[in-house]
């Protein structure tokens, strides 16, 4: 998946969960936004407190840069990946493979037999979308005492 300017999504950054960024683009150079980590700066981050530079977007660059976790969380058909699921009215298929333009897509309901392949194009043409993951909840170890917390945390 090739990053683009105004993808939002999650991650860690030197293991810190970064909730919310929204990638920013200059002169070839990615950066995310995001409140957490202060890292080196571009001249617009959309907002945020911070920026944190990640280069190309490569995954080697993203692991160079301590970045890990990343998941975009407003993936178009454009951006759809191996693994990521897609919606069409009340069908949905998973995609098996992506090479170039070209997707193998699931049987719906069956995520592990394939039934054909198909451009990006073509799903666009048929009104798929990406189901966006939902964001595992959190755990919160609570101390009680007399029936009221006195102390909470969350357990990662």
């Amino acid at each position: 998946m090739q990053l683009r300017k105004g993808m939002i999504g999650s991650c860690k950054i030197s293991g810190k969960q970064v909730d919310k960024f929204v990638v920013q683009e200059e002169d070839g150079e990615f950066y995310l936004g995001q409140d957490v980590m202060d890292g080196e700066e571009c001249s617009d981050k959309l907002g945020f407190k911070y920026s944190w530079h990640v280069g190309k977007g490569t995954p080697e660059d993203l692991k160079k840069n301590d970045v890990t976790d990343l998941v975009i969380l407003n993936k178009t058909i454009d951006d759809i990946a191996t693994g990521d699921v897609v919606v069409n009215r009340s069908v949905t298929r998973k995609i098996l493979a992506r090479v170039d333009d070209v997707v193998c897509l699931s049987y719906a309901g069956n995520f592990n037999k394939a039934q054909n392949w198909y451009t990006i194009q073509e799903l666009k043409d048929e009104g798929y979308t990406v189901l966006e993951p939902k964001p595992e909840p959190k755990l919160i170890k609570v101390k009680l005492k007399g029936g009221e917390v006195v102390e909470g945390e969350v357990v990662e």
